[in-house]
């Protein structure tokens, strides 16, 4: 199945990249998602995404359509056609 991913932020310096459509199993996790696809993929949101433990990072902020959801989510089915975006916070003054 395909799914669109949107990058902000130091995500997007990361991947190298703003959007990209990617196809994964069907049934993918968001947790899947961020371990076995994207960490695999790219080793500088490998980096950011993922603790020296290899936990995932609690920062990164990950939406599904409008909704926030956690990148350890192993329940958090995807499906076919799904936006997501991935961002880490923001703050300023």
């Amino acid at each position: 199945m395909k799914i669109k991913i949107n990058y902000l932020a130091q995500v997007k310096n990361a991947a190298g990249l703003s959007e990209e459509v990617m196809t994964v199993e069907e049934n993918c996790s968001l947790k899947q998602l961020v371990t076995e696809y994207l960490c695999k993929k790219n080793k500088e949101l490998k980096d950011l995404f993922l603790k020296e433990n290899g936990e995932i990072n609690h920062s990164i902020l990950i939406f599904v359509g409008d909704e926030q959801a956690k990148a350890d989510d192993s329940t958090k089915q995807l499906d076919d056609g799904a936006e997501l975006t991935i961002m880490t916070p923001i703050a300023g003054g």
